[in-house]
């Protein structure tokens, strides 16, 4: 499967369909092959959101380039090294203000250049750049028919945010226009001015927006309106709390991402449909490498009940991603990057709160389409960056009866129609079973899981566990029949133990005992096997494991008692238990490592009948 390099995916099938959902959910054909769709088309060249900072600011480099793309050449500029369009010049006159004390004196003077003489910072000279001002001939700011149609039209939008931001602009906003461009890169772009200089910090006394090529028939439809909305939001933004280098210093999703989304609330075009598609297509680019497609995790706040408008201002301080996610959802930064990837599923089956919504929203879709033949598994690994989200849809054939997932390394959340949403942590087993084939012939057994309709879509919405580093996250499913179900137990009725290190193998069968003192004894293994149940074929039943510890003791404190094929391994272990005792890790001095899994935890009278 062809996926970008910062989202790599190993895949491991049988009888499965992997298909990645662009448009609307429908039922997906059964093919005799496991099959894949291709990654949607992206327009080709480097994100600009790859290029910028970890803290989602933009470099000088990348500053440059945009200038050189949108305005002409500048000294260190490359224009084909922006292979995405930029429908606001702001992001290049943002990072060069945020850069300018690094500038030399022949780039201030082609910046100058084009903007005759406003650009801050020192005395510039007079000396013009002829390329450049061929390029982008001097903007007017004289009343003419189109300044004074930009004008109007901004004053009817400032009204509009003014009332859905809850608070008024400051200072005036001016226009200015060039309508000498044939075609030109960049629509529309805004300073901050201070004495009639543009500016990169302080307290601004006028907003400006410029705009090329705006001839009336240009001026005059929907789209120039959600133009101009996004970018009289950059005159709010240089306005509020923090100034003129709260912006130039912002992050981009919050800066771009947020004009973008106040552009199309105010004004519901296709102007920013591309940006709607990147934000739907591509849920695992992490938050802090988007720029205008972060319109989306605005509408996704918005859907989860935050006054996003409150926020769209003040969120330019807050110190970095993790506090800035938390200040617009009003909850923590996990559970909002959960609800993001909730919303990304996109499928209605699962229930409304696995959709996305949001103004003049596309129909594109990223999630990944897990289909399932009968008798078919999967078992799918994914690197998930900090800040990302990996949603999935998995569906299954009519005639499969019960459906297994497992969720390793992750965490976030799982769907079920017309059932509640059941948390996914670090370590995750259910059983699914379709109406009519929950219970067993004989009674027996009890219910054999949760019961799903036919047509049943589950969601499943995964990020990182942590903020700071990837997690690889695996994925299984399978299928089985009822009468194959009612003959054997699920692993999450059994303890398991996986070892990864020197190889891969399972041990399955045992129990996870609390002793009187608190101590945590784990037995796997040595002929400790359920009645009635039937081990994977990664099960081996020459390994017996044996760790005993105080799950509030160090790491070390403890041991692990282990015999593989007749041999013993003791000595030094590490071993790390989780808060609610049912799973952890450990690691040998000999080289052996790996994790269990307790499906409950036992008294010694119930593990041992000694009562």
């Amino acid at each position: 499967m062809s996926h970008r390099a910062e989202d790599p995916f190993r895949l491991r099938a049988v009888g499965v369909a992997i298909v990645l959902l662009l448009g609307a959910v429908g039922c997906v054909p059964a093919p005799p092959d496991p099959v894949e769709s291709p990654t949607p088309e992206i327009t080709a060249g480097p994100r600009v959101g790859d290029r910028l900072d970890d803290d989602g600011t933009i470099p000088l480099d990348l500053a440059l380039d945009l200038f050189a793309a949108g305005f002409g050449p500048i000294e260190g500029g490359e224009a084909d090294a922006v292979g995405l369009p930029v429908l606001s010049g702001t992001m290049a006159i943002r990072g060069l203000m945020r850069h300018w004390d690094e500038l030399s004196p022949e780039q201030r003077e082609t910046v100058d250049a084009i903007f005759g003489a406003r650009a801050s910072g020192a005395d510039l000279g007079s000396g013009a750049v002829a390329a450049v001002r061929s390029a982008v001939p001097a903007l007017r700011m004289e009343s003419t028919e189109s300044i004074r149609g930009i004008t109007a039209l901004v004053a009817e939008v400032q009204a509009e945010l003014e009332g859905l931001l809850g608070r008024r602009l400051s200072v005036p906003i001016e226009a200015g226009a060039s309508d000498a461009v044939e075609d030109p890169k960049y629509q529309a772009f805004t300073w901050a001015n201070i004495g009639g200089r543009h500016v990169a910090a302080g307290r601004m006394d006028a907003c400006e927006i410029d705009v090329l090529q705006p001839s009336w028939d240009v001026i005059d439809t929907p789209q120039f309106r959600t133009l101009i909305a996004h970018e009289v939001m950059h005159c709010f933004q240089y306005d509020g709390a923090g100034g003129v280098a709260a912006v130039a210093n912002g992050p981009a999703w919050v800066v771009e991402g947020g004009a973008t989304f106040a552009g199309v609330a105010v004004a519901p075009t296709d102007y920013f449909d591309d940006r709607w598609d990147q934000w739907l297509r591509e849920p695992g680019i992490p938050l802090h490498k988007r720029a205008y497609d972060a319109l989306g995790v605005f509408a996704v706040a918005e859907q989860e009940g935050a006054d996003v408008w409150q926020h769209l201002v003040p969120l330019l301080q807050a110190d970095g991603t993790t506090a800035g996610l938390e200040q617009l959802f009003e909850r923590t930064h996990e559970e909002a990057l959960t609800a993001i990837a909730r919303r990304l599923v996109r499928e209605a089956r699962v229930g409304p709160a696995w959709e996305s919504r949001g103004p003049h929203i596309t129909a594109a879709q990223g999630a990944i389409g897990i289909v399932l033949f009968t008798g078919a598994s999967l078992d799918e690994s994914v690197t998930i960056l900090p800040f990302a989200t990996a949603p999935y849809t998995i569906g299954f054939e009519a005639g499969s009866e019960v459906v297994d997932v497992a969720v390793f390394g992750g965490r976030g959340e799982i769907g079920v129609p017309g059932a509640a949403v059941e948390e996914v942590g670090a370590e995750f087993l259910r059983r699914y079973c379709v109406t009519g084939f929950c219970e067993c012939p004989d009674g027996g057994a009890g219910a054999l899981g949760t019961e799903i309709p036919p047509d049943a879509r589950l969601g499943l919405a995964l990020t990182s566990p942590h903020s700071s580093a990837p997690a690889t996250v695996t994925v299984q499913a399978s299928t089985t029949s009822q009468a194959e179900a009612c003959g054997n137990r699920i692993p999450g009725e059994v303890l398991v133990v996986r070892f990864d290190t020197p190889e891969p193998f399972e041990v399955h069968g045992g129990h996870c005992v609390v002793q009187d003192s608190g101590d945590l004894l784990i037995q796997a293994g040595d002929g400790r096997m359920p009645e009635g149940y039937d081990a994977p074929p990664e099960h081996r039943d020459d390994v017996a494991i044996s760790i005993y510890k105080n799950p509030s003791s160090a790491p070390h404190a403890g041991s692990v008692d282990l015999s593989v094929g007749g041999v013993r391994h003791v000595g030094g272990s590490t071993i790390l238990v989780s808060p609610d005792g049912l799973s952890g890790s450990f690691a040998l001095d000999s080289g052996y490592a790996g994790e269990w899994v307790c499906a409950r935890l036992l008294t010694p009278d119930e593990a041992f009948g000694t009562g």
